[in-house]
């Protein structure tokens, strides 16, 4: 669900490899060029169930636009929601310098195509890219303003019903709610993905004692820079550890869904170290900061 902690946003200067093994920051699953085997792999949900079919109709897959037809599992490489008509939010550090052609879209589904069959009997529908466009002061050495918005080249069908982004920044959760978190990325931290949108509830922490406690994680690091919890981010997870999104993850949805309403995105999939640690939580985008460019991106593309 996240990408992992990159040396050039965490190390200053050449540490030792076990320092740069423990400092992650979330990175999309890299995939071979065909779309098939991941080389490296990126943030899954750990600590969760399975979706329900339809439980998130607006979780969509980012995936290889070389990945074949009945095998989109072997491609994909972040998550992202459906927030409007044509349009899915992700991360920024999802789509990087990547060119729409090299991107397709799945959706419809919680089950990504393994080539053994459509597993449960869901259908997905792919859907090609037709615009990038990350958030202009996206700084990938510190992950502040980690947002991006993708143009599809068709619009998805109307059944399937997109998340609502907040009215205003006051729109948060107060510390401590519990927000469903979810994703297709590694299911323990270094272990394996699945094919199956997996969910888990986290709780908002609060900024301050999240930044408190990866000072507290890079001090013991010789050598390693300090990780800044901006207005821009909030975390969640849970203080005992166990509950997390982990690679794989990124760019996905973190929300809730208020009585007789439907889901409300609070967060998009950003950064961590490591997956589920504990008072390691997990740290994401904060979309009601976004509201406005968001509109204006969606009116001027």
């Amino acid at each position: 669900m996240r990408i992992l902690l990159s040396l050039c946003a965490i190390l200053s200067i050449v540490v030792a490899e076990t320092a740069a093994q423990e400092v992650k920051k979330l990175r999309p699953v890299d995939r071979v060029a065909n779309g098939g085997t991941a080389t490296t792999t990126t943030d899954k949900i750990v600590g969760g169930e399975p979706a329900s079919a339809g439980e998130y109709p607006f979780q969509v897959a980012l995936i290889s636009a070389l990945a074949p037809e009945g095998q989109e599992q072997s491609g994909q490489f972040c998550g992202a929601s459906l927030i409007g008509n044509g349009w899915v939010l992700t991360a920024a550090h999802c789509v990087p310098d990547t060119k729409p052609e090299e991107i397709d879209v799945y959706a419809g589904s919680t089950v990504l195509p393994t080539g053994s069959g459509a597993a449960g009997g869901q259908l997905g529908i792919r859907r090609n890219v037709e615009k990038v466009i990350s958030h202009q002061n996206y700084n990938p050495d510190t992950s502040d303003n980690d947002i991006a918005l993708l143009k599809l080249g068709e619009p998805l069908p109307d059944t399937l019903k997109p998340a609502s982004v907040p009215d205003s920044p006051a729109a948060m959760p107060s510390t401590g709610m519990d927000v469903d978190v979810i994703g297709w990325g590694l299911v323990t931290e270094g272990g394996s993905t699945t094919p199956n949108l997996m969910k888990v509830k986290v709780a908002i922490q609060d900024n301050a004692l999240c930044q408190t406690n990866y000072d507290d994680f890079t001090d013991m690091m010789p050598g390693a820079g300090r990780v800044t919890i901006t207005q821009n981010m909030f975390c969640a997870g849970r203080p005992e550890g166990g509950a997390d999104s982990c690679q794989g993850d990124s760019g996905g949805f973190i929300g809730v869904k208020p009585d007789g309403q439907g889901w409300v995105q609070l967060g998009v999939v950003s950064f961590g170290i490591g997956c589920a640690r504990p008072s390691l939580f997990g740290v994401y985008t904060r979309v009601a900061n976004y509201t406005q460019w968001i509109a204006e991106v969606q009116r001027n593309f």
